[in-house]
């Protein structure tokens, strides 16, 4: 059973959690933090790619076969140390790994990966912007991450961070002549830029939305 497994494995998550929180550092230096991690998963008879993809303070392992996951492990303090509780993300997904490796039950192809810098701070910074199209190559299919918070919770309303860009365009008129003719883009762009301001605030935006779209036309 899968919380036998768990119990089996607690000392080295316990280990993991204990050892990160008490050798802070920021992103991108994370080196006494990620070297334990990866000796801990060495230990366990798991084969580590580190560094990976480049980066020095990045590592990832892989076990089983069948449906591909991925779980992410963050390990970076802030500069006041490990307020954000990434020690205790870094322990979960020890965790987590180590568990389902010893779970006889388990059927499906597991990756730990340590992403280094979530925080944003030095080279690593975009690092699950390296990590995740190699990770899609490999086959990865789901993505698990953990955050602390005050409250046990389960999901979200963002998953990703999508860029968009929009380009708005208008067309010349002579304001005395035919005015009508014109078609102001600047307004175009300031309207679109309110219907977006106005969601934060669960304010029905379609009909601000309307007069934006007719300038495109």
């Amino acid at each position: 059973m899968i919380s036998q497994s768990v119990n089996h494995v607690s000392d080295s998550i316990l280990d993991v959690a204990d050892f990160v929180y008490k050798h802070p550092e920021l992103g991108s230096e994370e080196h006494q933090s990620v070297e334990h991690i990866v000796n801990v998963l060495r230990k366990s008879g798991l084969i580590v790619e580190f560094p990976f993809l480049g980066m020095d303070t990045a590592f990832a392992t892989t076990f089983g076969s069948g449906k591909h996951i991925m779980v992410m492990c963050e390990y970076d303090a802030l500069p006041i140390g490990h307020a954000c509780g990434h020690n205790l993300i870094a322990a979960w997904g020890v965790g987590v790994a180590l568990a389902l490796r010893a779970d006889k039950d388990f059927r499906g192809q597991l990756s730990l990966v340590g992403t280094p810098a979530e925080e944003g701070h030095g080279p690593y910074a975009s690092s699950k912007v390296v990590i995740g199209p190699e990770m899609k190559k490999r086959g990865v299919e789901t993505v698990f991450a953990v955050h602390p918070d005050h409250e046990w919770s389960v999901g979200g309303q963002r998953y990703a961070i999508s860029r968009q860009q929009f380009t708005f365009l208008g067309r010349d008129a002579h304001p005395a002549i035919m005015p009508e003719r014109g078609i102001n883009a600047l307004d175009a762009a300031v309207e679109f830029y309110l219907s977006l301001k106005m969601q934060f605030f669960n304010i029905p935006v379609v009909w601000f939305l309307l007069p934006s779209f007719y300038h495109l036309l």
